[in-house]
């Protein structure tokens, strides 16, 4: 609720998004979706993750609940809420992003991705922080169970990602997968209902 009202007191947050927002209903009534290629990979899911971040100074865990809502056939919305804890420091955040995605059947079973997200944390030791994310991915269908991915993503630093997603069934999937960069590592896990 806190972090709610930050965010609507915020006027250049509410201006972005309502900037995003409506570009993104522009863009999706201006592409037409009878011409695109038809993916199959679904971009309407709903995701629950942990991560567990490690580096040199400090050990982090973070649980993130996304939503994804594919707008048409190349689009998609993404929306996430993060809850963060610096294990060593025992300091806690919140993070709130909203986003659009891009997304293109490139070869046979293969989507390549872009998103650009604006993102906002909220430290309880009183700091906040606002900024763009942005990256660039590829997903390929191993096999009818097996899903492939490698993901540059770039938020407050780049970092490369690798990850696995096995399908127990058409809407149900877990995931896992590892994320480095300069002095840190990432693994997560995750579980996916795609609608």
């Amino acid at each position: 609720m806190i972090l709610r009202k930050k965010i609507m007191n915020n006027k250049p947050v509410v201006t972005f998004l309502s900037i995003a927002s409506l570009a993104m209903i522009f863009a999706s009534a201006t592409v037409d979706a009878a011409d695109a290629d038809e993916s199959i990979f679904t971009y309407n899911y709903v995701e629950g993750a942990f991560e567990y971040y490690g580096n040199d100074d400090n050990d982090s865990t973070i649980q993130r609940l996304t939503g994804s809502y594919e707008v048409n056939s190349e689009y998609n919305v993404l929306a996430e809420y993060a809850v963060g804890e610096d294990i060593d420091s025992d300091i806690k955040f919140d993070e709130v992003s909203l986003g659009a995605a891009y997304h293109k059947e490139v070869a046979d079973k293969t989507d390549l991705t872009t998103n650009l997200k604006l993102v906002y944390q909220d430290f309880d030791e009183g700091s906040s922080d606002t900024r763009l994310a942005a990256g660039v991915g590829v997903r390929h269908q191993l096999m009818d169970e097996v899903e492939v991915s490698a993901d540059l993503d770039y938020n407050d630093g780049a970092r490369f990602k690798v990850g696995i997603r096995y399908y127990v069934s058409d809407e149900l999937s877990a995931g896992a997968g590892f994320s480095a960069s300069s002095g840190e590592e990432i693994a997560y896990f995750n579980l996916r209902w795609g609608v």
